[in-house]
């Protein structure tokens, strides 16, 4: 399965990842944030940076991950601390 991630160009032969909160992960949990698409992964950038630095130069990473790889993981919704019905109209 190919991934696709914009990096700016210093960070783009690494996969690194700074453990700093986003909008998916809390702080101390190391996620890289990748995209199914070349065209979804610049739609990402785009909608969630404030502004791109003028002067740095950025490079689209194509990241192999094998197949046979197991990426996900079970939770339960007792972790969540909201409703459904507060955020999703169920009707």
């Amino acid at each position: 399965m190919l991934v696709f991630r914009i990096a700016r160009e210093e960070y783009a032969n690494k996969l690194t990842a700074s453990g700093v909160a986003a909008r998916w992960n809390p702080d101390g949990q190391y996620v890289l944030y990748t995209a199914g698409s070349r065209s979804l992964a610049t739609l990402e950038m785009v909608a969630h940076r404030s502004a791109l630095l003028s002067g740095c130069n950025y490079k689209m990473m194509v990241i192999s991950i094998p197949e046979e790889e197991e990426m996900t993981t079970t939770i339960t919704t007792k972790k969540f601390s909201f409703e459904l019905e507060e955020y999703c109209s169920l009707s």
